[in-house]
Protein backbone atom coordinates (compact mmCIF):
# COMPACT_ATOMS: atom_id res chain seq x y z
CA UNK A 1 0.00 0.00 0.00
CA UNK A 2 0.98 3.67 -0.13
CA UNK A 3 3.20 5.38 2.40
CA UNK A 4 2.51 7.25 5.62
CA UNK A 5 0.68 10.52 6.18
CA UNK A 6 3.99 12.15 7.07
CA UNK A 7 5.51 11.00 3.78
CA UNK A 8 2.57 12.36 1.80
CA UNK A 9 2.70 15.68 3.65
CA UNK A 10 6.40 16.00 2.79
CA UNK A 11 5.37 16.12 -0.90
CA UNK A 12 2.16 18.14 -0.53
CA UNK A 13 3.61 21.59 -1.25
CA UNK A 14 5.27 20.43 -4.48
CA UNK A 15 2.13 18.56 -5.57
CA UNK A 16 -0.01 21.65 -4.99
CA UNK A 17 2.42 23.71 -7.08
CA UNK A 18 2.22 21.20 -9.93
CA UNK A 19 -1.58 21.07 -9.79
CA UNK A 20 -1.90 24.86 -9.60
CA UNK A 21 0.28 25.33 -12.68
CA UNK A 22 -2.05 23.02 -14.59
CA UNK A 23 -5.47 24.22 -13.44
CA UNK A 24 -4.81 27.81 -12.32
CA UNK A 25 -7.05 27.51 -9.25
CA UNK A 26 -5.99 26.95 -5.63
CA UNK A 27 -9.30 25.29 -4.73
CA UNK A 28 -9.16 22.88 -7.69
CA UNK A 29 -5.48 22.16 -7.02
CA UNK A 30 -6.37 21.22 -3.43
CA UNK A 31 -9.12 18.90 -4.69
CA UNK A 32 -6.72 17.21 -7.09
CA UNK A 33 -4.08 16.68 -4.40
CA UNK A 34 -6.75 15.23 -2.09
CA UNK A 35 -7.77 12.79 -4.81
CA UNK A 36 -4.09 11.95 -5.35
CA UNK A 37 -3.89 10.99 -1.65
CA UNK A 38 -6.73 8.49 -2.12
CA UNK A 39 -5.24 6.97 -5.28
CA UNK A 40 -1.76 6.84 -3.79
CA UNK A 41 -2.97 4.42 -1.11
CA UNK A 42 -4.16 2.00 -3.79
CA UNK A 43 -0.68 1.67 -5.30
CA UNK A 44 1.47 -1.30 -4.19
CA UNK A 45 5.25 -1.79 -4.17
CA UNK A 46 6.13 1.89 -4.46
CA UNK A 47 9.83 2.68 -4.44
CA UNK A 48 9.79 6.37 -5.34
CA UNK A 49 6.75 7.91 -3.69
CA UNK A 50 7.54 11.40 -4.99
CA UNK A 51 7.61 10.26 -8.61
CA UNK A 52 4.42 8.23 -8.23
CA UNK A 53 2.59 11.13 -6.61
CA UNK A 54 3.76 13.54 -9.32
CA UNK A 55 2.48 11.14 -11.99
CA UNK A 56 -0.88 10.74 -10.23
CA UNK A 57 -1.34 14.51 -9.87
CA UNK A 58 -0.36 15.13 -13.49
CA UNK A 59 -2.86 12.55 -14.76
CA UNK A 60 -5.60 13.92 -12.53
CA UNK A 61 -4.91 17.43 -13.84
CA UNK A 62 -5.03 16.22 -17.43
CA UNK A 63 -8.34 14.45 -16.78
CA UNK A 64 -9.67 17.54 -15.04
CA UNK A 65 -8.90 19.71 -18.06
CA UNK A 66 -10.71 17.28 -20.33
CA UNK A 67 -13.91 17.45 -18.31
CA UNK A 68 -17.06 18.86 -19.85
CA UNK A 69 -17.23 21.66 -17.30
CA UNK A 70 -13.79 22.95 -18.16
CA UNK A 71 -14.53 22.75 -21.90
CA UNK A 72 -17.71 24.78 -21.38
CA UNK A 73 -15.77 27.43 -19.50
CA UNK A 74 -13.55 27.83 -22.57
CA UNK A 75 -10.33 27.62 -20.67
CA UNK A 76 -10.88 30.73 -18.55
CA UNK A 77 -7.88 29.96 -16.33
CA UNK A 78 -4.35 28.76 -16.90
CA UNK A 79 -4.41 25.31 -18.48
CA UNK A 80 -0.76 24.43 -18.71
CA UNK A 81 2.25 24.89 -16.49
CA UNK A 82 4.01 28.15 -17.18
CA UNK A 83 7.17 27.46 -19.21
CA UNK A 84 8.87 30.58 -17.89
CA UNK A 85 9.95 31.30 -14.35
CA UNK A 86 12.78 30.62 -11.93
CA UNK A 87 14.02 27.06 -11.60
CA UNK A 88 14.76 25.77 -8.07
CA UNK A 89 18.39 24.98 -7.42
CA UNK A 90 18.14 21.37 -6.25
CA UNK A 91 18.74 18.64 -8.86
CA UNK A 92 15.48 16.94 -7.87
CA UNK A 93 13.48 20.12 -8.46
CA UNK A 94 15.26 20.67 -11.78
CA UNK A 95 14.38 17.15 -12.86
CA UNK A 96 10.75 17.60 -11.85
CA UNK A 97 10.62 20.93 -13.66
CA UNK A 98 12.09 19.37 -16.81
CA UNK A 99 9.52 16.57 -16.66
CA UNK A 100 6.76 19.12 -16.27
CA UNK A 101 8.01 21.08 -19.26
CA UNK A 102 8.15 17.87 -21.32
CA UNK A 103 4.44 17.46 -20.55
CA UNK A 104 3.85 21.05 -21.64
CA UNK A 105 5.56 20.28 -24.96
CA UNK A 106 3.37 17.22 -25.44
CA UNK A 107 0.17 19.17 -24.73
CA UNK A 108 1.19 21.94 -27.12
CA UNK A 109 2.01 19.52 -29.93
CA UNK A 110 -1.10 17.38 -29.37
CA UNK A 111 -3.64 20.17 -29.22
CA UNK A 112 -2.41 23.19 -31.18
CA UNK A 113 -1.40 23.76 -34.76
CA UNK A 114 2.00 25.43 -35.34
CA UNK A 115 0.64 28.99 -35.53
CA UNK A 116 -1.49 28.61 -32.39
CA UNK A 117 1.42 26.97 -30.59
CA UNK A 118 3.85 29.77 -31.43
CA UNK A 119 1.46 32.51 -30.33
CA UNK A 120 0.43 30.78 -27.08
CA UNK A 121 4.00 29.92 -26.07
CA UNK A 122 5.39 33.40 -26.75
CA UNK A 123 2.43 35.39 -25.47
CA UNK A 124 1.27 33.29 -22.51
CA UNK A 125 4.47 31.48 -21.56
CA UNK A 126 6.97 34.30 -22.02
CA UNK A 127 4.73 37.41 -22.00
CA UNK A 128 5.75 38.75 -25.42
CA UNK A 129 3.69 41.63 -26.78
CA UNK A 130 1.46 40.88 -29.76
CA UNK A 131 3.70 43.16 -31.81
CA UNK A 132 6.75 41.04 -30.98
CA UNK A 133 4.84 37.82 -31.62
CA UNK A 134 3.80 39.19 -34.99
CA UNK A 135 7.38 40.11 -35.89
CA UNK A 136 8.69 36.66 -34.99
CA UNK A 137 5.93 34.62 -36.63
CA UNK A 138 5.17 36.81 -39.65
CA UNK A 139 1.48 36.77 -38.67
CA UNK A 140 -0.51 40.02 -38.45
CA UNK A 141 -1.16 41.32 -34.93
CA UNK A 142 -4.93 41.01 -35.23
CA UNK A 143 -4.55 37.40 -36.36
CA UNK A 144 -2.18 36.70 -33.45
CA UNK A 145 -4.87 37.85 -31.02
CA UNK A 146 -7.39 35.47 -32.59
CA UNK A 147 -4.88 32.60 -32.62
CA UNK A 148 -4.11 33.20 -28.96
CA UNK A 149 -7.77 33.12 -27.94
CA UNK A 150 -8.49 30.04 -30.06
CA UNK A 151 -5.35 28.26 -28.89
CA UNK A 152 -6.10 28.80 -25.20
CA UNK A 153 -9.61 27.39 -25.72
CA UNK A 154 -8.32 24.37 -27.64
CA UNK A 155 -5.88 23.41 -24.91
CA UNK A 156 -8.83 22.04 -22.95
CA UNK A 157 -10.45 20.35 -25.93
CA UNK A 158 -10.39 16.81 -27.27
CA UNK A 159 -8.66 17.37 -30.59
CA UNK A 160 -5.32 15.62 -30.95
CA UNK A 161 -2.56 15.78 -33.53
CA UNK A 162 -0.13 12.94 -34.06
CA UNK A 163 3.11 13.65 -32.19
CA UNK A 164 6.56 13.06 -33.61
CA UNK A 165 8.84 12.08 -30.67
CA UNK A 166 11.77 14.03 -32.12
CA UNK A 167 9.66 17.16 -32.40
CA UNK A 168 8.44 16.80 -28.81
CA UNK A 169 12.01 16.34 -27.58
CA UNK A 170 13.22 19.42 -29.48
CA UNK A 171 10.39 21.63 -28.23
CA UNK A 172 10.88 20.41 -24.65
CA UNK A 173 14.64 21.08 -24.93
CA UNK A 174 14.05 24.64 -26.17
CA UNK A 175 11.44 25.34 -23.49
CA UNK A 176 13.78 24.11 -20.76
CA UNK A 177 16.63 26.28 -22.08
CA UNK A 178 14.35 29.31 -22.30
CA UNK A 179 12.96 28.69 -18.83
CA UNK A 180 16.37 28.18 -17.19
CA UNK A 181 18.64 30.66 -18.89
CA UNK A 182 16.40 32.93 -20.94
CA UNK A 183 17.68 31.42 -24.22
CA UNK A 184 14.71 32.55 -26.28
CA UNK A 185 16.19 33.01 -29.76
CA UNK A 186 16.43 29.29 -30.48
CA UNK A 187 12.86 28.79 -29.25
CA UNK A 188 11.64 31.66 -31.44
CA UNK A 189 13.36 30.15 -34.51
CA UNK A 190 11.89 26.72 -33.81
CA UNK A 191 8.34 28.04 -33.43
CA UNK A 192 8.61 30.25 -36.52
CA UNK A 193 10.06 27.42 -38.62
CA UNK A 194 7.19 25.12 -37.64
CA UNK A 195 4.69 27.63 -39.04
CA UNK A 196 6.46 27.67 -42.41
CA UNK A 197 6.78 23.88 -42.71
Amino acid sequence: MGGTVREFESHRRRLLAIAYRWVGSTVEAEDIVSEAWIRWHRVCDVRDHGAVLSTIVTRLCSDHLKSARIRREKCSGTTLPEPAGPTPASPQHKLERDEEIALVARQLLERLNPAERAVVVLRHGFEYTYRDVSAITGIREASCRKLYSRGRARLAGDRRFRIEPEKQAELAHRLVAASRSGELHALERLLAADIKN
